[in-house]
């Protein structure tokens, strides 16, 4: 999923203000990671309760 939200994003961000490569590397890294992580909060929270068996 990042790769197709975060690095087109970042790129294009890089291409109209050139910034230091390093900064979109680290932009894109951490955004990746917050898309992620919020994606597995979210579906912990949607869960389907256990049978207990």
């Amino acid at each position: 999923m990042p790769l197709l939200t975060v690095v087109p994003t970042y790129i294009i961000f890089y291409v109209v203000q050139p910034m230091p490569g390093a900064l979109v590397g680290r932009q894109i890294a951490f955004d990746g990671a917050l898309l992620l992580l919020l994606g597995v909060t979210v579906a912990g929270f949607f869960r389907q309760p256990s049978t207990g068996r």
